[in-house]
């Protein structure tokens, strides 16, 4: 009772309903009576009475007002609205795993897209496949996942003008209104280039690359550098000496093959 509370329980945890009875334990003031919460101390007795008893207090949002205080004029008198009706089970969703189409997407990834790491790009080719109402079919299985197959993961920060993904289809669409749709629906720092549709059966996108180029962008204060025959010199050497910093402060020698750089 000194540390403020309605205790109706005894020692071993079960109700006390006896303790109801006894109105002068219930003028110990609670912790949260310096708040006005618009609830009066007397509902609260009532309704902890209730719940001693058992009793099935119904929802007042659809069977009627339990006059708590809490609808007050300061924020409008309980309105009773009619209880939606149960939505007709209809069974679960299944998703389409029919596969009669495969097209294959060049676009690029540009400006804040950079910033876009690869799992994210392929939940927003997900949603952009929802939008754009294209019926991608979907794997098996307890997770059915729609068949989008990105090509090689672009490291974060970079932008690209080559990147390349796949979308399997439920149901044939024409070439130009999937392209429309793409288009429609991409983001503007991510422009659709190419459109092409391939066979079912033949290899993924990621078996199908060789290569890829990188453009390197470099700004510095130096005085003017001979930039070709520096990286003449670099594609010379057999190996490059550098030193990194680890996490435990020590000093790390790396040495790279030459031909990871030509």
């Amino acid at each position: 009772m000194d540390s403020g509370e309605w205790n109706v329980f005894h020692a071993d945890g079960t109700a006390n309903h006896d303790a109801t009875t006894d109105e002068s334990r219930y003028t110990t003031p609670l912790p949260w009576d310096h708040i006005n919460t618009g609830i009066d101390r007397t509902w609260l007795l009532d309704d902890l009475k209730r719940a001693l008893e058992a009793a099935t207090v119904p929802d007042c949002a659809y069977e009627g007002c339990s006059h708590c205080g809490i609808c007050s004029p300061d924020f409008g008198h309980n309105i009773v609205v009619p209880p939606p009706p149960v939505p007709e089970f209809k069974g679960h969703f299944m998703p389409k795993t029919d596969r009669v189409q495969r097209f294959r997407v060049w676009f690029g990834k540009t400006g804040d897209m950079a910033l876009t790491g690869h799992l994210d790009l392929v939940r927003l080719f997900d949603r952009i496949m929802r939008r754009a109402s294209i019926p991608v079919s979907f794997t098996g299985g307890f997770h059915p996942n729609p068949r989008i197959a990105p090509a090689n993961a672009l490291p974060l920060g970079y932008t690209s003008s080559g990147e390349i993904v796949e979308f399997e289809l439920a149901k044939p669409m024409e070439i130009a209104t999937f392209e429309a749709r793409l288009k429609e629906h991409f983001p503007p720092e991510m422009p659709v280039y190419r459109v092409e549709e391939v066979p079912l059966q033949s290899p993924s996108v990621t078996q199908c690359l060789s290569e890829a180029v990188y453009e390197l962008t470099i700004a510095t204060d130096l005085e003017p550098i001979d930039w070709s025959g520096w990286c003449d010199r670099i594609l010379t050497e057999t190996e490059i000496m550098g030193q990194r910093t680890n996490k435990k402060v020590r000093f790390v020698r790396l040495i790279c093959a030459i031909d990871c750089l030509s």
